[in-house]
């Protein structure tokens, strides 16, 4: 003997509907537990998508773009989770856009565009994806370090913030560099080094002053952390294109 899941009412086996309520009773007693779980994570989905703010993202966005320092110190102390989340999703986004954008400038550049089809659509996948991954790595090497070299706990929320928050730096100077590419290759390259030195300073200046960290372990900690992101960023975009290259050329011949 079960219950009925709308009024709770005793039901008998062989029952297709509540003798109470009148619900119809699911003959698969997995299909009621399954209908409960997507209604939960339905309730999820909404709970997070009515908390998205577009005026207050963009204001983040613009802030931190501007002013990098001040505009993450203010993302790291008063940002929520589910903020958390939707920042994350849009400079992952971002990030795929500009990897799309980059590839059509060098394909129209190169004029190769007419021989070959440009699968934007999965460069644009792998790069949002190879931004989480980078993201990923920066905050598991940042936890560490603090951990291990300035033996200090500190939450993973504040370090995450933090290593999310300082990207945005590189990923303007990013944009800006693809516009100044089409005048300039070593305006674009100038503005590159530039954005990851200020991504690199603002990650710096936030662990030190946010989680509290003395500035040489700071500056150990980041140096480090970027170059181990730089390196296996650098060896997977390599592994990347040449297997891209090869399927795309492979095809073509």
């Amino acid at each position: 003997m079960t219950n009925c899941n709308k009024c709770g009412s005793e039901i008998e086996e062989e029952d297709l509907f509540c003798p109470e309520c009148g619900t119809k009773i699911s003959q698969n007693p997995n299909e009621n537990q399954n209908k409960e779980k997507v209604d939960q994570v339905l309730e999820q989905v909404i709970l997070i998508t009515k908390e998205i703010n577009v005026g207050e993202i963009i204001t983040t966005l613009k802030t931190t773009a501007l002013n990098p320092v001040s505009g993450g110190k203010l993302f790291v102390d008063k940002a929520k989770k589910n903020y958390i989340i939707t920042i994350t999703i849009v400079l992952a986004l971002v990030q795929g856009i500009l990897g799309a954008w980059k590839t059509n400038q060098i394909v129209s550049v190169s004029g190769v565009g007419s021989y070959i089809s440009i699968p934007y659509v999965k460069i644009f996948f792998q790069s949002s994806f190879m931004y989480l991954i980078a993201t990923g790595i920066l905050f598991i090497s940042i936890y560490l370090g603090i951990s291990i070299k300035a033996k200090v706990k500190s939450t993973s929320s504040l370090v995450f913030k933090s290593v999310l928050i300082s990207s945005l730096p590189i990923l303007t100077c990013q944009m800006i560099s693809i516009l100044l590419t089409y005048f300039s290759l070593y305006l674009g390259v100038g503005v590159i080094i530039l954005g990851g030195l200020m991504s690199i300073t603002t990650l710096t200046i936030l662990v030190r002053e946010s989680l509290q960290i003395k500035e040489n372990q700071s500056i150990f900690i980041v140096s480090l952390s970027f170059l181990i992101v730089f390196i296996l960023f650098f060896t997977a975009v390599q592994n990347i294109i040449s297997s891209e290259f090869s399927n795309i050329f492979g095809n073509l011949f």
